[in-house]
């Protein structure tokens, strides 16, 4: 079996990830300014909310992925040997775009099923619309906390126990 790389491990990577979360978590309450800062934002070009809405939107969602995605994708990297990093590189961009299309397909299907299951049994269809996408997302957010769950529990464990025994008998 081959050696891991003991930097990966060390309390300065941890700290590494530790600091890469919390800017994740920063980037991601940054999105809670749309609700501040919207009326403002309208009230300043005389716009109505939809028209301020979108580019507002869209802008803070860019910093929030900027905020987000470079500390995760650093955090991941940190450890990987030289010859190892393309590789890594390549299952985490892979695995953020596979991850991305199935939530977006899952939340669809969902949503949309949900929907037009309401209109068949005769509710009003933008209150159909509504209720299957609140729908969608509770099942991304159910999905979202199993995933926690498992990456908490599952991800390295016996491997790190292992690396920690090898590192003391040394």
């Amino acid at each position: 079996m081959k050696e891991r790389n003991s930097e990966a491990e060390t309390p300065y990577a941890w700290l590494r990830l530790t600091v890469s979360l919390a800017l994740s978590t920063i980037g991601g309450v940054g999105m809670w300014s749309v609700v501040v800062a919207l009326p403002a934002v309208q009230a300043e070009f005389g716009v109505a909310r939809g028209d301020a809405s979108l580019p507002y939107t869209l802008t803070m969602i860019g910093f929030g992925l900027a905020f987000s995605f470079i500390p995760m994708s650093i955090a991941a990297l940190a450890g990987v040997e030289h010859h190892e990093a393309g590789l890594a590189s390549g299952l985490i961009n892979t695995s953020q775009q596979i991850g991305g299309a199935l939530g977006v397909a899952i939340a669809a299907t969902v949503a949309f099923t949900h929907t037009k299951t309401l209109i068949a049994a005769g509710h009003d269809p933008l209150s159909a619309q509504t209720s299957g996408f609140s729908l969608g997302f509770w099942v991304l957010a159910a999905i979202s906390a199993v995933s926690v769950l498992a990456a908490a529990t599952l991800v390295r464990g016996r491997e790190l126990e292992q690396v920690e025994a090898a590192v003391q008998a040394t």
